[in-house]
């Protein structure tokens, strides 16, 4: 399988702790191998095995967290 990489906009962060909590989330998504959250100006790169991964997988643990993803 091959490793791909997003980058998804986040919005509605207004903390290094929300930021923290986003990247927990994110890990816990199987088949990610990387993940990094930037507070501002509010995005997050990842990286992901995409046989083990889905992009939209992402999304919803970011929602889960209360804060809105979308495409970069």
């Amino acid at each position: 399988m091959a490793e791909k990489s997003i980058k998804l906009n986040i919005t509605g962060m207004a903390s290094d702790h929300e930021a923290e909590s986003v990247i927990r989330a994110l890990h816990a998504v199987p088949g990610v191998t990387y993940a990094e959250v930037y507070l501002d100006p509010g995005y997050a790169d990842i990286r992901y095995d995409d046989g083990q991964a889905n992009p939209e997988d992402f999304s919803a643990a970011i929602e889960t967290e209360g804060y809105e993803a979308s495409l970069a």
